[in-house]
């Protein structure tokens, strides 16, 4: 219940601003026309890892398309092929890129090496 309250009190927030602002807002608009899907992802990808979307079409074009770990093709078109950006936590920079899978999978290990060799330690592998 009370999450309907506040999402009724934001909405009414937000109709009164506008109200207030019409004018600035409607000008504001007119000068910064829609950014598309495609636009804001090339801002999201320059600022969270500073570097452009041909960067990353190059990682696409050197792994052929496909999860530097698993090596399934990422089409994007079924579930769990869409390219995720692997990077380093501590540096910020990208090693490749991973279908969702395998992204989320070394995401739940840490990106630790020694928590995966325990983990292929414990599957019966050979860590050489």
């Amino acid at each position: 219940m009370r999450s309907q309250e506040s999402a009724l009190k934001r909405k009414a927030y937000k109709a009164k601003y506008y109200q207030d602002n019409k004018e600035a807002i409607q000008k504001r608009r007119k000068l910064n026309p829609k950014v598309t899907k495609e636009k804001s992802k090339e801002y999201y990808v320059r600022y969270k890892y500073g570097v452009d979307m041909s960067e990353i079409r190059a990682y696409f074009i050197v792994q052929k398309g496909r999860c530097a770990i698993c090596d399934i093709y990422m089409d994007g078109k079924t579930n769990g092929t869409k390219p995720h950006i692997d990077h380093c936590h501590a540096t910020k920079n990208i090693r490749g890129l991973l279908c969702h899978n395998c992204n989320v999978g070394i995401g739940h290990l840490k990106d630790s090496v020694d928590i995966l060799k325990k983990s292929i330690k414990y599957l019966g592998g050979k860590i050489e």
